[in-house]
């Protein structure tokens, strides 16, 4: 791992440790750190305000890097305190509509978790409802001047995605029925299990139960190719910031229910390794494949784009169940024509969704990003 790699790790964290804050001094008096590259991949993760913030004053990085840092760190609270205001007052919507919504990672989230709106960047408002509620909630949004983003059937939407998109212009909504697809088989009245209620600037709430909320970030942190590196310190946040109520025994009972007991292990190992995260051992599982997990991530992390669609394969086959996996990467080839149609933006009736459908698996192996 280079310097400028090993410093965004320690910066990211939550809350770094004497040792990592010594650690970067010492890393910067060597004089090799490369801060236009740290710069660089800092924002391709979207935790440049993070290290901003975990800042002390006495790292030695040069000013000119710190004002640069400081710039992206306002300028990310400044656009999140538009979303969370738009956030409240869709939730409020909702709400007054008799329809239970809950407000998912973004501003809100960075607030919970870690007391600071502008720590975590945020392009999109998230939001779950309960699928039986989701007409209405299409209705309410409609009325608050959204509209659907996507020109894509919503039966496809349902069949082959968890989340539907809407937007105003102005802010982006996904808007979910469910929290994971694909991969693992969870229902979504899983995640209305212990919920709460609570107040934020003067609206109601409801929150997941934070055992549930990390399954979730850890599913999405998958999902995505674990890049950014952002959803993993969200993650890292969470437990830190739900510490005193969280149940890591309920935590490992619900993880192995949803198949997610070996990602959720080597997630946490990562979180506890890399972000300094305080996770029983219990909960890590053994050490067995780490390095190669750990190799991935990384990789992943700090060159994106590169080998994307060999990452996920391995991914799959060492996080996931050995009877799930292969399914899984048989699905992902040869998905149902919703989700084809979806994929590939092509129309109900087009002519060319058999073509798509035979060459999705050669898309799949060719394409680039970690989308």
């Amino acid at each position: 791992m280079n310097p400028e790699e090993e410093i965004i790790l320690i910066l990211s964290r939550p809350t770094p440790s004497d040792a990592g804050q010594k650690r970067v001094r010492g890393l910067t008096a060597k004089g090799t750190v490369d801060y236009d590259r740290l710069l660089r991949r800092a924002g391709d993760n979207g935790v440049s305000p993070f290290i901003f913030r975990n800042l002390t004053g006495d790292e030695g990085i040069p000013g000119p890097v710190v004002e640069r840092l400081r710039t992206i760190y306002y300028q990310t609270l400044r656009r999140n305190l538009g979303h969370l205001n738009e956030t409240l007052r869709l939730a409020g919507l909702l709400g007054d509509a008799g329809i239970g919504a809950v407000p998912l990672k973004g501003p809100l989230a960075a607030e919970q978790f870690f007391g600071d709106a502008g720590r975590y960047p945020t392009s999109d408002i998230d939001i779950l409802v309960r699928p039986v509620d989701l007409g209405r909630a299409r209705q309410v949004l409609e009325a608050a001047g959204y509209r659907n983003a996507e020109r894509i059937a919503w039966e496809d939407l349902k069949t082959g995605t968890y989340h539907a998109v809407m937007t105003n212009g102005n802010y982006h909504i996904e808007l979910h029925w469910n929290l994971a697809m694909r991969y693992f088989s969870v229902e979504p009245e899983f995640w209305w299990q212990k919920t709460s209620r609570t107040v934020h600037e003067g609206r109601k709430i409801i929150v997941l139960a934070p055992e549930r909320y990390l399954l979730y970030l850890i599913f999405r942190a998958f999902a995505k190719g674990f890049f950014p590196l952002k959803y993993l310190v969200l993650a890292a946040g969470l437990i830190e910031a739900a510490r005193k109520d969280f149940d890591w025994d309920a935590f490992s009972a619900l993880a192995e229910e949803c198949g997610m007991g070996r990602l959720a292990a080597f997630t946490l190992s990562f979180l506890r390794n890399e972000l300094g995260v305080d996770c029983p051992a219990q909960v890590t599982g053994s050490s067995a494949g780490y390095r190669l997990f750990r190799k991935l991530v990384v990789s992943g992390l700090f060159t994106p784009g590169r080998r994307v669609h060999i990452r996920m394969l391995l991914y799959t086959l060492f996080l996931l169940p050995p009877k799930k996996s292969l399914p899984v990467l048989l699905r992902r080839l040869f998905p149902g024509f919703g989700e084809i149609r979806l994929r590939y933006g092509l129309p109900a009736k087009s002519k060319a969704l058999y073509l798509y459908y035979l060459l999705n698996p050669v898309f799949l192996i060719t394409k680039k990003g970690n989308r």
